[in-house]
């Protein structure tokens, strides 16, 4: 549902002037968009799964737009509640306050190319790094950042996988780490674990249910998408 006080955060954002990125074989530049004010998409009807619910046609139409001239929209009915979100916030201000001799236990480069497959956290990109550790076209960024990967169990078919291409081809680039590794959640702060976890399911269903709105507005049927998105990789960055 969509709720006053998230339209309120919302309004302010519409007025700002927005470019859109032409590419062609000869050029690629920036150009005015004609229209300055985002679409917003209420994503509330798009919660159910039934084929034969009437989903409403105007909503469809208007996502459809947004996606093949736009390229961008705001997205409200997604289902998230504002307490989750408050709360997700709140939490990362909390994780980057905690002590650097803390927060450097959970070093990302403390897990980087690591011989221990064991391991019970760590792998390729996954935890905390400190300002400047970020490099972006050249350039140091100047803020922390904490990176989270999901987790696969111990009998995933991609954990098993990518063993076995590991142990076989030994020439492959090692993403190994980076897909069976398990994220250093700091013991220190539990709740941060607990809320990402909530706020990571909770994301999850947001997905699907975009994606449910987007098979209409291509005239698919409902699940069409389904099987490519219900065992999904995901990352997190949070800074």
């Amino acid at each position: 549902m969509c709720s006053s006080s998230l339209l309120k955060s919302v309004i302010p954002l519409l007025n700002r002037t927005w470019y859109r990125h032409i590419s062609g074989l000869a050029q690629s530049e920036l150009v005015l968009h004609n229209d300055p004010v985002l679409p917003i998409i209420d994503f509330s009807s798009f919660a159910s799964t039934n084929e034969t619910n009437d989903y409403p046609r105007d909503i469809i139409d208007k996502l459809a737009n947004a996606c093949e001239n736009v390229g961008f929209f705001y997205a409200i009915g997604h289902g998230i509640s504002n307490e989750l979100l408050l709360r997700t916030l709140s939490v990362t201000r909390q994780l980057f306050d905690l002590d650097l001799k803390i927060k450097n236990q959970y070093a990302a480069r403390l897990f980087v190319n690591s011989s221990n497959t064991s391991q019970q956290f760590g792998g390729f990109g996954r935890g905390y790094q400190s300002i400047g550790e970020n490099v972006t076209n050249s350039r140091r960024d100047r803020h922390e950042g904490f990176d989270l990967y999901r987790e696969l169990d111990w009998h995933h078919p991609l954990r098993l996988q990518f063993n076995e291409k590991h142990l076989t081809n030994k020439n492959l680039p090692d993403y190994r780490e980076m897909a069976i590794g398990w994220n250093p959640w700091p013991k220190e702060f539990p709740l941060f674990k607990e809320t990402i976890s909530q706020y990571t399911t909770a994301m999850l269903q947001v997905g699907a249910r975009v994606m449910r709105a987007i098979a209409l507005s291509l005239n698919l049927p409902l699940n069409y998408f389904e099987s490519t998105f219900n065992d999904s990789f995901w990352v997190k960055s949070y800074s």
